[in-house]
Formats: C-alpha cells, structure tokens, sequence
C-alpha cells in the first residue's frame, strides 16, 4: 500500500550508499560473453554531513537478439553498453532533522538486429525528514525523473515523472508504528511523433500500520489511487509473522496491487524497424505500435514463508501465487510475401494468468568467504489458452562468493536459467 499503484509483483528496496568515514573503493568484473564491469566510489563526511559519489560501466558482446531457430534468423551478437554516474549528500541539523539529496543518471546503448537504441535515464530527489517529537516523524520527499529514447537515430522519446510525498510516521508505543501519507506523480510524454494524451496525474492516499504482540507481528495497509486516465482503484496487504523459536519464523501474507499502462505501451506510433537477412536476402521488418485500448493490470497475491538465521547463517524459504487480471506483455503476428517477412508487434491484455513459484535463498559464511545463493522455480500458465507465458525463466539459480583480504575483496558470481518461450512457435 505505501509503494505505489505499480508494485504488481512485489517490492525491491534500493539503499543507495550514503558515505560515512573517507573511503575509495574500486571494483573490477569479467565475465563470459565480453562482458566487464567497473566501478569507483568515493564516501566521507562527519557525524552531521556525508556524502557519496560514484561511476560504474557495464557491457557486454551479448547474444544474438533473434532466436536462432526461428523463422528469420540473424546469427550476430547483440551487445549491451551501460554508463552510471550517482551522488548522495545529507545533512543532520541540531533538531535532528534530515535532508537528502540524490542525483543518478544511466546512458544505455543496446543493439538489436535493426540497428541501436539509446537510452538516458536520470533521477533526481531531494528529501526532508522532520522529528516533532519521540512519536511523530514526518519525511517529505521531490522527485524528478526523465527516460530519453533514441530509436536508429531518427525516432526520439522522452518520458518524464514528477512526484511528491508527504509521510507521517506515529509511534504509538514501542510495538505500534501508524502510517498515514498522500503521493502524487505526473506523467508526459514528448518525442518526434504525436501522442494522442501527452499527461496524466495520479494521486493517492495511504495508511498502515505496523503492530508486534509477543510472538506475534502483523501489518495492515490500505491505499485509494485516483488516475485520470483509468479512475480509482482500492489496493491492500496483509501481512502475519509467528516467531516459532528465536531462529524461526513464520509468514504469511497477502496483497493486490494494480499497474497502469506506460504511454509507450499506449500511444507509441507505427515504427518499422528493417533489416535484411545476410544469408537469404529476405528482407525482415519488425513493426511495433502502440494500443491505446490497453486495460491496467490488477493482481491478488498469496505467500507462505519461512525464515531463520544461526550465527553465520540466514535463510529464506517461500511459496507464493498470484493472479494477474489483464497481463500486459508483448503479442506479436506474423506475415509473408515474397522476399520479405514481416512481424507486427504491440502490448495486449491477456485476461487472466496465474504464475506459482517457489523462493529459497542462503547466506552464509565459510572459511572468511561470503556465500550468497538463491534458486527460483516458477510455473505459470495463461488460464484461457493453458499455455505457458512466454520471455519467463521456470528455473533460476544463483551463487556469489566473495572474501575479503586486508584492503581487497575478490569474489566470483554464477547464474544459470532455463530456457524461455520467445513466441507461441517455440
């Protein structure tokens, strides 16, 4: 209920690195596929001020983009390039009141068999926390966000948000926290085609409340959105933890969440991306298109957990089901002439799918290493068709290991996933 109408599928929370004492620290990655990633990160500060700043880069060779068995293959490498720079700066005042500002920007470049889009992601947020008192907490927050596209270096898309939140936190005793906040974010759209809606609001208001009794905790949240593209919608959680012993403890939980269309998904003009197969001298256009007649997703999920810990040890086991009303995902149909083949793409509502997973996840330490792993083993299924959704992984296993030396840290990461449906022939 706190973290907006688009948390579908759950939430992921991102701390990014706020600086403490002078630190440098320099990382260095290599991979299968060319791939390498480096980064360098600078922290200081005191007690009042810290600060961080940092550069990452990322690329690979890739893949080839086109299913190698499918009906128009193109055998080259798809590559992946991405550019980070991020900075953090906050302050504590003598009232222990905090304010934060953050400042991130990614430059993407991905190739795929038509050519190369680019895209520049940056965010921008300044925040405010003010303590009243020992019960109430009140955190303010500005946030700017803006996604530029540049397709084949003719089609341009830029896509901004505006938001803001104002949260109280109440503690009501030292076992009941109450929330209660409002958000609101404005969306536009802009680029070198016309766009039949160029805005849209959303607002919201939301409470929750947190309570621990013994054993026992339990946390309740409600939240009304009103769009003004898609009207109002109701979502909920709940959430109930029974500690068994002081190293178990059990979970069950429940929620809805709903997931508007982005303008692209609606309104993106007709674009055609062509290239010609090398090998058959077919000529191969991918056409994709907005659908402006696209329904929000709406979903019920359902998880039962358990969780412990030892001294050098945490773990993490789930069961969870959740059933998705509208599904948005890509649909593609197929065409052919003589000499050239086409595929016409666009995002569509499939009516109603259910995806069943398991969840298990170790961290450990052996002999000073730091080992993290987690397997996913996911089913799903279109309710209409029984079909199996297409682009998602059914098994997915991963391992890093990481030990530190004096001033250095060395570590090594393994991910391994089954294969996936590319299209309803595979």
């Amino acid at each position: 209920a706190m973290y907006g109408a688009d948390a579908i599928g759950g939430v992921i929370q991102i701390f990014t690195r706020k600086g403490s004492e002078n630190t440098t620290t320099v990382q260095a990655t290599i991979g299968t596929e060319k791939s390498s990633s480096t980064s360098i990160n600078h922290s200081g500060g005191n007690d009042k001020t810290r600060y961080n700043i940092g550069t990452s880069y990322h690329g690979t060779q890739g893949i080839s983009a086109q299913n190698k068995k499918g009906s128009s293959p193109d055998p080259d490498n798809d590559a992946y390039r991405q550019h980070n720079i991020n900075a953090n700066l906050s302050h504590t005042f003598s009232n222990d009141a905090v304010i934060n500002a953050k400042f991130s920007r990614n430059e993407n470049e991905k190739e795929y068999d038509a050519g190369e889009t680019d895209t520049d992601q940056q965010t921008q947020s300044i925040s405010l926390t003010l303590p009243f008192n020992k019960i109430i907490k009140t955190y303010l927050q500005y946030g700017y966000f803006i996604d530029e596209q540049e397709t084949n270096s003719s089609s341009i898309y830029d896509t901004e948000r505006k938001s803001g939140l104002l949260q109280t936190d109440i503690q009501i005793n030292s076992n009941n926290l109450f929330t209660i906040g409002i958000d609101y974010y404005r969306d536009a759209i802009s680029g070198s085609e016309s766009f039949i809606y160029t805005d849209r609001d959303n607002s919201a208001l939301f409470i929750q409340n947190q309570i621990k009794a013994d054993k026992h905790q339990l946390v309740v949240g409600l939240r009304h959105d009103d769009n003004d593209q898609f009207g109002n919608d109701k979502t909920f959680n709940v959430n109930y933890g029974y500690q068994i012993s002081d190293k178990i403890t059990a979970l069950i939980s429940t929620g809805t969440a709903t997931k508007a269309p982005t303008f692209n998904d609606l309104y993106l003009p007709v674009v055609d991306y062509p290239y010609t197969d090398t090998d058959t001298g077919t000529i191969n256009h991918y056409i994709y298109s907005g659908n402006q007649n696209l329904k929000p997703e709406q979903s019920r999920t359902w998880e039962l957990a358990l969780k412990g810990h030892n001294k050098s040890t945490l773990w993490r086991v789930g069961l969870y089901k959740t059933e998705i009303t509208n599904l948005i995902e890509l649909s593609e149909t197929y065409d052919f002439i003589p000499g050239e083949y086409f595929t016409y793409a666009s995002m569509s509502n499939t009516s109603k799918v259910t995806i069943e997973g398991l969840e298990a996840m170790i961290s450990t330490t052996l002999s000073g290493w730091i080992i993290d792993s987690s397997l996913s083993l996911l089913d799903t299924k279109d309710d209409e068709t029984g079909k199996e959704l297409k682009r998602r992984a059914d098994r997915t296993l991963v391992i890093d290991a990481s030990k530190r030396f004096s001033n250095w840290t060395t570590g090594i990461s393994f991910k391994a996933q089954s294969g996936r449906k590319d299209t309803d022939k595979d």
